[in-house]
């Protein structure tokens, strides 16, 4: 929020990094992590991360492999002084997670949220994206049998912007993130795009 520039600029333009531009389309998805406002000080918070998460209408199959690839970009250093008051060019890198299940959950202080889900695989990092750059990172998922039980159950994923470490939650960090492609081999491709989801068959 603030760092699209609703008000002033088109929706969807990052005013203070990349040039405006995203990688694919007009849309990009920025996500900041931070310590839950409403808890004490002396309360570890119960998250060292946040991130957008979208559940999809494609299906688990436990026999297929899967390829997650995702833009993430890094915000640049500069003054903003036409950004939001509250952006900061923090980074301590970013998450991708691949998921299994999981509920929508609507009524929360905020456009509403996703509960629960069991991450199948994950990728996480940060040192090699500069700062005002986008980057792709691919995650992979073989068949494991262990998830087999999940099958059928909806897809998920997950993208966050990681915390300075797990017992600092005041040192917030930045990261967007672009053209999200999930590719389950042989069949359906499943695009993920922050204006909505379509499946091809």
């Amino acid at each position: 929020p603030g760092v699209f520039g609703v008000d002033e600029t088109a929706q969807g333009v990052a005013d203070v990094a990349f040039g405006g531009d995203a990688p694919e389309g007009t849309y990009v998805a920025i996500v900041r992590s931070r310590y839950n406002d409403d808890e004490m000080e002396t309360i570890r918070p119960i998250r060292d991360w946040e991130a957008v998460a979208q559940i999809l209408e494609a299906t688990f199959d436990p026999t297929l492999t899967y390829t997650l690839t995702v833009d993430v970009g890094r915000l640049p250093y500069c003054e903003c002084e036409d950004g939001s008051i509250n952006y900061t060019a923090d980074w301590h890198g970013y998450i991708v997670q691949l998921a299994v299940g999981g509920t929508n959950v609507d009524g929360s202080s905020y456009a509403g949220r996703v509960e629960g889900g069991t991450v199948i695989a994950q990728v996480a990092g940060g040192s090699e994206i500069a700062a005002n750059t986008f980057s792709t990172v691919t995650l992979e998922y073989t068949p494991d049998p262990a998830n087999d039980a999940l099958a059928g159950l909806p897809l998920q994923i997950r993208l966050g912007a990681l915390e300075c470490n797990e017992y600092n939650h005041a040192m917030t960090g930045w990261a967007a993130f672009d053209n999200v492609v999930l590719t389950p081999e042989p069949m359906t491709i499943v695009l993920l795009g922050l204006g909505g989801l379509s499946l091809i068959r």
